[in-house]
């Protein structure tokens, strides 16, 4: 399976992505969302073990690929001359990618080393020697990422493709053994160190201390114990060492936390949440002394970790709360250096100079000037269908209960899984369509569906593969419940989000609102929690979400809905991006028109946007529903497009434009 990150810059804002995925439809999806300006997408070239969420030591399945990451500045030969000694190597590489500002050279291994094999470690070996043979970055591991091939290197001006320079045979293990054999201690490339390298070099650091049996200082781990044998030495030692070994962070901190929960016969006096933040902070303590091991972090904080470590910084302010550890801001190099706030010419602050970092304090505003931005360089909105289903946004349909919301979004859920212009609308693209009703059952939704292929002649065959369908009666979706207390259900959450990634689905629709939580509706607080819920499930799956929900009654004297009307707390409206609603024909609308009272109910307007007023009925989008008799003998009615003819009451015009149910039928229901 690929395992892909994206991360911003330095200095960009952003969160880090993550893609664990087989599926070539999504990976291809994901890495084309991802790649834009201010953004680097990353790839781990060795697989994870089956579950595993995150690159580190213990999560890597085994090495299967042997690389390193050369950068053009860091060498003191010129990049035509690291290319040229490249094409020159005794064994050829697999891969040579050019990195944008450097090169990935990448051997291919016939055979994968087990992360369980005797000869893993040996395998390391060979990778740090090549690490040293070419110049490379000493801080690759067999877990470290690479820039994925094809996509930009946006870090420095110009941006820069990264592509493959390269191309040559897989290797064997034993070939690259004997490549390290022949060239000894001798250099290809020479790397420049860095002031920093240079001091690990030569000071005596912990690196020199002999190495400890973990397994044995733990169970010696004694409440007031003498000397090495005290919790506090243990836990020291004992995280230093699993770090050195290449354990990532978290881990290291499990396996320190329960070793002391043991000691203490898990002594309920303990506050083992506060005990589990000194761990992490001591294990963040000996990483920002070894810059090295700063991928044994967690992802989430690799960009403000490397920045802290860019800028000289001392460790993070490590918090916790009731969703886990998180960075919370960065300290200040030392109070002396943070008072002293820069100048301009005339003795005042410097432009953009932080206020709060000058006083002396941790900085949580940092105002960032507008620089000029290229057009062409701005990805443009990932629209799917109508200006109303766009990836990555969430979108919301709402409508009077019976006025057709459910009918039309199951029309429009067709026209994207077939790529037909079914309403007037053509879908940018075909797209994989999840739609949820939390109100009918699974047989009323296939009836729709065969409904809607009868009437427009799509044979059923076209959908399979694009069109899924639940129930709620089946399937309960409730992502958040509770009216004192809000609990939002991340379990569920995390299901939704891995079925929608597995199944590459485009365009997910839930209908309705109501029936995805437990919450109090009137509630602006807790319905803005919701909606941001659906929010980032469609940033994260880089899917469009369109939530239908329903209005409240109209006010006395009052027509039409508008968005006004939303039923519940204002902050449904104001979360989606997009928004319409949803009006059956009016009295006015239709005694224009020459159609009587029972008539109307088979025509509504749709209207776009989030403003306060209906738009006219003339500019309005209007639909209609049309009879369609199934074989088994039910009656479904099915939206199609209409048109609003010239306002004309003769009596050949309402005979045109009449709806073709008789008076002595009802209409075919438009839930």
């Amino acid at each position: 399976m690929a395992y892909l990150v994206s991360l911003p810059n330095p200095g960009q804002e952003g969160k880090p992505k993550f893609l664990h995925s087989d599926n070539p439809t999504l990976i291809e999806r994901w890495i084309k969302a991802e790649n834009r300006p201010g953004f680097g997408v990353y790839y781990l070239p060795n697989p994870l073990k089956p579950g595993a969420t995150t690159h580190s030591k213990e999560n890597i399945a085994g090495i299967s690929c042997i690389y390193v990451d050369v950068d053009f500045k860091d060498v003191t030969e010129t990049a035509d001359e690291v290319m040229k000694r490249l094409g020159d190597l005794l064994l050829q590489p697999t891969l040579i990618v050019s990195s944008g500002h450097g090169c990935h050279v990448l051997w291919q291994l016939k055979e994968e080393t087990a992360c369980d094999a005797p000869e893993f470690e040996d395998v390391c070996g060979l990778q740090a020697a090549l690490i040293d043979y070419l110049g490379a970055d000493p801080q690759v591991r067999p877990w470290s990422l690479l820039r994925q091939p094809g996509t930009l290197n946006s870090k420095r001006e110009p941006h820069v493709l990264c592509e493959v320079l390269s191309r040559g045979p897989v290797v064997d293990i034993s070939e690259l053994r004997e490549l390290v054999e022949i060239v000894g201690a001798a250099k290809l490339l020479t790397r420049k160190y860095s002031q920093r390298e240079h001091l690990h070099a030569t000071a005596e650091t912990d690196e020199r201390k002999p190495p400890i049996d973990v397994d044995a200082r733990l169970q010696a781990m004694k409440l007031n114990g003498p000397g090495d044998s005290s919790i506090h030495q243990t836990q020291l030692s004992v995280t230093a060492s699993l770090l050195r070994a290449g354990v990532a962070l978290e881990e290291t901190t499990r396996t320190v936390l329960e070793a002391t929960r043991a000691a203490v016969a898990n002594d309920a006096t303990w506050d083992w949440r506060r005990e589990e933040l000194k761990i992490v902070r001591m294990g963040v303590d000996f990483i920002v002394k070894h810059p090295e091991l700063a991928v044994l972090v967690p992802d989430r904080w690799r960009v403000p970790f490397d920045a802290a470590l860019a800028d000289g910084r001392h460790r993070p302010d490590i918090g916790l709360n009731q969703g886990g550890f998180y960075v919370r801001a960065w300290k200040i190099k030392s109070d002396s250096e943070s008072a002293k706030p820069s100048s301009s010419a005339d003795g005042g602050p410097s432009p953009g100079t932080d206020k709060t970092k000058a006083a002396g304090g941790t900085a949580r505003v940092i105002l960032k000037p507008f620089a000029p931005i290229d057009p062409l360089s701005l990805p443009r909105r990932q629209w799917l269908y109508g200006k109303h289903y766009q990836r990555r946004v969430v979108s919301a349909t709402i409508a009077p209960g019976g006025t057709g919301k459910t009918s039309l979004v199951m029309v429009e859920a067709v026209s994207l899984a077939t790529a037909r212009n079914l309403l007037g609308e053509q879908p940018e693209e075909r797209c994989r369509v999840w739609l949820h009703n939390g109100e009918d059952s699974r047989e009323e939704l296939n009836r729709r569906v065969v409904a809607i292929c009868q009437h427009y002649k799509i044979p059923q065959q076209e959908l399979q593969g694009w069109l899924f369908l639940t129930s709620g009666t089946e399937m309960a979706l409730k992502v958040a419940n509770g009216y004192s207390e809000l609990k939002v259900d991340n379990a569920l959450v995390a299901e939704m989000t891995r079925v929608i990634a597995d199944n590459a689905i485009d365009v997910v629709m839930f209908d309705p609102l109501v029936t995805l939580h437990s919450v109090n509706e009137s509630d602006n607080g807790r319905m803005d929690t919701v909606i941001r819920i659906f929010a980032k499930l469609a940033d994260v799956c880089d899917c469009s979400v369109d939530i239908s929900h329903h209005t409240r009654k109209l006010a006395a004297g009052a027509f039409d809905h508008t968005v006004d009307d939303t039923r519940g707390a204002s902050s449904v409206r104001d979360a989606v991006r997009m928004l319409r609603i949803l009006n059956i024909m009016s009295h006015n609308d239709a005694e224009n028109l020459g159609f009587d009272d029972f008539e109307r109910l088979s025509y509504f307007r749709v209207d776009r946007g989030k403003a306060n007023s209906v738009a006219p009925a003339s500019s309005a989008t209007w639909r209609k529903f049309e009879s369609v008799d199934l074989a088994n003998g039910d009656n479904v009615g099915v939206v199609t497009p209409w048109d609003l003819p010239a306002q004309d009451t003769t009596s050949t015009r309402r005979r045109k434009y009449s709806c073709s149910y008789s008076t002595s039928t009802p209409p075919a229901s438009v839930m």
